[in-house]
């Protein structure tokens, strides 16, 4: 009986060793197991976070909102018939919604008006007629320049090289170049601000024809814009000029782009866009041909913002683009919403 008992004790002992050795290694490979998937959720996560940091980039692009601002102007007041001053003293009082005004102050001109504020912090906008073609004048320069600008990316050279003049650039019109007896060979970076001052035509056709001419420069920026716009002629819409000049001033930290900005604040004509507000912070480009008559720019005031008009066949156009153009800087200096 003894001998039993002493026997069952030691089995005891030993079932009790196996089931802790066997507990002991359960228990080690479960640890080396989620160790592994540890260190592979560690791994994931870093992986993730990379990938969080460009959707959090991307998050960052706010989707731009349309502006709405002060009173709405009642129906009966926008069809009434108002003289020219009482439309100025609305169109300039702020109490009132803002593209409220601008359509009491156009009228009928309205419809013929393509007109784009964009306000470059808050990303709020207004717009009519942005959709509409206008044929672009020399508003298309300011898509020259941006192209080889671009270009310089790849050839880090292009703005140093020198344009042999032929007699197929001539052209008349604005500009400079025309009036010498002899046009010498010239830099390209030379000519693109010649391009922007002084809306060089000549300038314009050899830089043109050096990129591979102005149709194929307007179907390399409609590409870069996703712009769905035929480069047969020259021809532009206000929401595309936007896309243009966003872009110009979202890389106003090249060096390059930098000078084109200020280059578009040297141009010598100031009688639209610019008539009423200072001149130093409009950075902008005109375009004339026939009853066309345009303005495009950045204005780069505390709070800056992007103005562009396109107009067909309006009488006294400059001095409507004009007051529109003063009536939208007294809001964005003095009654901007800055959310």
């Amino acid at each position: 009986m003894r001998i039993i008992k002493k026997y069952f004790i030691l089995i005891i002992i030993i079932s009790i060793l196996i089931v802790s050795l066997l507990f002991s290694f359960i228990y080690i490979k479960s640890r080396s197991q989620n160790f592994k998937i540890d260190t592979d959720i560690y791994k994931y996560t870093d992986e993730n976070n990379d990938n969080n940091t460009i959707d959090s980039n991307s998050s960052k692009n706010v989707v731009p909102t349309k502006l709405t601002t002060g009173i709405s102007i009642s129906s009966d007041l926008l069809n009434s018939d108002l003289t020219e001053n009482e439309k100025l003293y609305i169109l300039n009082n702020n109490k009132y919604n803002l593209e409220d005004r601008i359509s009491l102050y156009l009228g009928t001109d309205k419809e013929d008006f393509g007109f784009i504020y964009y306000d470059l912090n808050s990303d709020k906008y207004i717009k009519f007629n942005e959709n509409d073609t206008f044929i672009a004048a020399s508003t298309y320069k300011v898509s020259l320049n941006l192209l080889a600008y671009e270009k310089v990316k790849q050839n880090k050279d292009l703005l140093n090289i020198f344009i042999n003049y032929k007699d197929k650039y001539y052209e008349e019109g604005t500009g400079i170049l025309q009036d010498l007896d002899n046009i010498p060979p010239m830099k390209v970076q030379d000519l693109l601000d010649l391009s922007i001052i002084n809306s060089d035509n000549i300038a314009t056709n050899m830089v043109g024809d050096y990129l591979g001419g102005h149709d194929k420069v307007r179907e390399q920026v409609w590409d870069i814009f996703n712009i769905p716009l035929s480069s047969l002629d020259n021809i532009t819409t206000p929401e595309s000029e936007l896309k243009i000049l966003k872009h110009i001033y979202d890389n106003k930290d090249d060096s390059n782009y930098a000078h084109l900005i200020k280059v578009l604040q040297s141009t010598d004509t100031h009688t639209r866009i610019d008539k009423y507000i200072p001149k130093e912070i409009v950075a902008h480009k005109i375009g004339s041909s026939n009853d066309y008559i345009h303005d495009i720019g950045i204005i780069t005031c505390e709070n800056p913002y992007i103005l562009i008009v396109y107009t067909k066949g309006l009488d006294d156009a400059e001095e409507k683009i004009g007051q529109v153009s003063k009536a939208v800087y007294n809001y964005q200096i003095n009654f901007r919403d800055p959310n």
